[in-house]
């Protein structure tokens, strides 16, 4: 009885080898969502740091104090319409016949948050297939910290396309898909 004990308690190597893999699997999925929420929610000097690169590693650290003081002694600019970003309700659809807003932020080319307006914004309304109507235009606000809020009104129900453009070329994720409801 001693020895099925022992045999019981002890694994097999094919067993033990694949938590391993498991674990070491588990390890890499984890390292690639971290890098992917850095590369997406991150400044673009820290997007372009190795992902899978151990932080504990001096060469690695070196190189990204070099890259953090060469941003830092960079000016901020000039706008880069790639960059910049569109967030709110209004980007992702609403009621017809209410207004809808969403605010565009105006970045450089590193990803950097520009802190002064000046940039031509302009926002066009399509709607899509089936909904009938011609395309209108948004109303932009610069709000003068290189945030604008723009404003617009859909008439009728259903699927719309709304172009933002900053400086004559498309924004990031421009031109965006919203639906509306029915109004009231």
């Amino acid at each position: 009885m001693g020895d099925r004990t022992s045999s019981a308690v002890t694994k097999p190597i094919w067993m033990k080898q694949a938590e391993e893999a498991k674990i070491k699997s588990e390890a890499e999925k984890a390292a690639a969502a971290k890098a992917a929420f850095e590369a997406t929610f991150k400044d673009a000097a820290s997007a372009s740091a190795p992902a899978v690169a151990d932080s504990s590693s001096s060469d690695s650290d070196d190189a990204e104090e070099d890259a953090e003081s060469r941003l830092a002694s960079k000016p901020i600019g000039p706008v880069d319409p790639s960059k910049c970003t569109a967030a709110g309700a209004g980007i992702a659809g609403g009621a017809a016949c209410s207004a809808s807003s969403f605010v565009v932020v105006t970045k450089d080319s590193d990803g950097r948050k520009v802190p002064n307006g000046g940039a031509q914004i302009r926002v066009r309304v399509s709607p899509g297939v089936g909904v009938g109507g011609s395309d209108q235009e948004g109303i932009i606000k610069d709000q003068g910290d290189g945030s604008y809020t723009v404003t617009y009104v859909v008439s009728k129900r259903g699927n719309y396309m709304v172009h933002v453009e900053c400086n004559g070329k498309p924004i990031m994720g421009s031109p965006f898909p919203v639906f509306f409801s029915a109004g009231k």
